[in-house]
């Protein structure tokens, strides 16, 4: 996730989630579906029932050496995706894609997955140049094969070099995919570097829907709409100050309208059978001085208007993705930004179960267990 008017995230002293909430919640308002993952991102739900989560992993791959069109093979490398069965139990699906690291220690690979049919596919959203991964792995869309093999269905770092958006802040090489959603037999894609929304195949034709690059909005969350089109939500650029974010709606034509506004650092987006849509706040009670954002101040919002909102959910720390599951409660994948290299989780939170705000419980992750950690990890 970028936009390099980038921002600290060391916790301030005395930083605590939003104590709006009563302890007084029923337990199962909030649980733990699976833990112990590198780098967890965006998931979905396979037509076998289980859910494939995307794991940007450790950000150690090296790049590659010269003369060579690609980094070298790590064994030792977290999965790049992994199918969680209802029993919570964890299986690597495929591996092999590079997991990179920015300057300021943010970890980009495997960002998001996706079905249409029983095939599935997998959004790569390395950070860096061509360089950083060789020209074997632009970032796009990957089709997994059923033997575990990746193949290249779409590269949007190819794309954006000929389709560059109208308005360019600063240029991220690979081009930056960050969420997408399925819709008959493509893609809605958003890229949060050059604030585009695409349509991809799998065939590798892609087009423009809409240009929202005009202020670096930083889009970064995406949801089909009722009625057809899709929501975008933005993260925004540095320094996050609360309440400036929002969504959009994007006819399938293109064209662009507010949909919702005084959000704040907007990462994933989910509509409820009844046309609801809920929001996740990255990170809130952001300052303009540095470190600018905080652990544990993220949260789930629920629309009531076109500018009003309804907090379900606080104290989550940094969360990254979003969606409803079969079961109608929002699974949320956390969390983005771990300075220790600490392994993720995915969470269920139930929006129904409580009429209070659901505060994470102190400690709620602290026994996470670590089956994906690398070596030359803590």
């Amino acid at each position: 996730m970028t936009d390099q008017s980038h921002t600290s995230h060391q916790a301030a002293p005395g930083a605590t989630p939003d104590a709006a909430a009563t302890p007084e919640i029923p337990a199962e308002a909030i649980t733990v579906v699976a833990t112990g993952l590198a780098a967890p991102r965006g998931f979905t739900w396979g037509p076998d029932g289980a859910i494939y989560v995307a794991l940007a992993g450790d950000g150690l791959s090296p790049a590659p050496a010269a003369g060579e069109s690609s980094a070298p093979a790590r064994p030792e490398a977290p999965p790049s995706v992994v199918r969680i069965e209802e029993d919570g139990q964890v299986t690597p699906v495929v591996s092999g894609l590079p997991s990179t690291a920015d300057a300021y220690g943010d970890v980009q690979g495997p960002v998001d997955v996706g079905f249409i049919g029983d095939q599935l596919y997998v959004l790569q959203d390395a950070t860096g140049g061509i360089e950083a991964v060789g020209l074997d792995w632009p970032n796009g869309l990957y089709a997994v094969e059923p033997d575990g093999a990746l193949r290249m269905a779409s590269s949007e770092t190819v794309y954006i070099t000929v389709n560059p958006a109208a308005n360019i802040y600063h240029l991220v090489q690979l081009g930056e995919p960050f969420a997408m959603v399925p819709e008959g037999d493509s893609f809605w894609v958003v890229d949060a570097n050059q604030g585009l929304l695409l349509k991809v195949l799998p065939d590798g034709t892609q087009s423009v829907i809409a240009d929202l690059s005009l202020g670096h909005p930083v889009p970064t969350a995406i949801a089909l709409a009722p009625g057809g089109g899709v929501y975008v939500g933005s993260l925004g650029p540095g320094p996050h100050t609360d309440g400036q974010q929002k969504v959009v709606k994007v006819t399938p034509d293109g064209e662009v309208s507010d949909y919702w506004t005084g959000l704040t650092m907007v990462t994933g987006l989910a509509v409820d059978t009844d046309g609801t849509l809920y929001a996740l706040d990255m990170s809130t009670g952001n300052t303009d001085a540095p470190p600018n954002i905080y652990p544990n101040t993220g949260r789930v919002v629920r629309q009531t208007g076109p500018s009003t909102l309804e907090v379900v959910a606080s104290g989550l720390n940094y969360p990254i993705s979003m969606k409803i599951g079969p079961d109608g409660a929002l699974y949320i994948s956390l969390p983005a930004i771990a300075p220790q290299g600490e392994l993720g989780s995915i969470v269920r939170i139930d929006p129904h179960a409580s009429d209070t705000t659901v505060a994470v419980p102190d400690g709620f992750l602290t026994n996470a267990s670590q089956p994906y950690a690398s070596e030359g990890r803590s």
